[in-house]
């Protein structure tokens, strides 16, 4: 399973008022919890983790932990699979005392094969930026509207993207740097572009600078440029009668040849076959 393929099945989402003595419990499916108020602690992985106003957790499936809080939690709790291999399953799955669970405990969860980390539980200290995302699940689980469940699993996916993110990119100044240079490329892409000269521009080596482009988007400097002129290509071949001679040189291809070829590679039709097929099937 790759990230992309991660398609939430959420079975509840709640509100819950928590107060425990310490206490172990297996869970089958996976959870994520939101801390709304009240202090507590979680043991989980041989990890302890301070459960406060704010603090989110998120857990595999197929996981033990203890929640201890003699104060109390107010949470927000939601049980989920990440795919909808069970998703005629509707009902909650309740923890089940360690002692108790008949299932293996040492089970292999199916890895999430292009990011590692969400192969285990996560924990951010301040989750409050995801509150409105984590709130807008829970009404829909209130209202029940047509095709609820499919909503709220969209948005959890975007929770967990949102997390990713957050862990996988860079934090200092090296944003704005890949900013920047998506800017410059998106305004001159018909020029000829060099790392080099990027580089220039922020500081940065350009073996470096192309290892965090290549880290914030997910293609390399120079695949970027294509992307962008094929993109200015289609829509040009689609909103006007423009011939490829002149398409090839406003995106920035050196000839009308070299942009047919790459053309045909990337889309599987050459330009004028592209041009007909959606023009005459729109």
């Amino acid at each position: 399973m790759t990230l992309s393929e991660i398609n939430p099945c959420i079975r509840f989402a709640e509100q819950i008022d928590y107060r425990s003595a310490k206490r172990s419990v297996f869970v089958k499916d996976c959870r994520l919890f939101y801390i709304l108020s009240g202090r507590g602690e979680i043991f989980i992985e041989d990890r302890r983790h301070i459960l406060t106003e704010g603090a989110l957790l998120f857990c595999r499936e197929n996981s033990v932990y203890d929640i201890v809080s003699e104060e109390g939690l107010a949470l927000i709790v939601f049980n989920f699979d990440l795919t909808q291999k069970n998703a005629n399953l509707t009902d909650a799955m309740p923890p089940v005392p360690v002692e108790k669970a008949t299932i293996d405990l040492k089970r292999e969860n199916e890895k999430v094969r292009d990011c590692d980390f969400i192969n285990s539980h996560i924990y951010i200290k301040n989750g409050k930026n995801y509150s409105d995302a984590i709130n807008d699940i829970v009404t829909e689980f209130k209202l029940k509207k047509l095709y609820f469940r499919e909503k709220a699993g969209g948005i959890l996916k975007g929770i967990l993207i949102d997390i990713v993110r957050g862990r996988t990119l860079p934090t200092d100044n090296s944003i704005s740097a890949v900013s920047s240079i998506i800017n410059y490329i998106n305004t001159n892409f018909k020029q000829d572009i060099k790392n080099e000269q990027l580089a220039k521009m922020v500081g940065y080596h350009e073996y470096h600078l192309n290892r965090l482009f290549l880290r914030h988007t997910g293609q390399s400097i120079h695949q970027y440029i294509l992307t962008r002129r094929l993109n200015e290509a289609k829509k040009l071949l689609l909103g006007t009668d423009l011939p490829l001679t002149e398409i090839s040189e406003r995106c920035g291809f050196n000839s009308s040849s070299h942009f047919s070829t790459y053309f045909k590679r990337m889309i599987g039709l050459s330009p004028n076959q592209y041009r007909a097929s959606f023009r005459n099937n729109i």
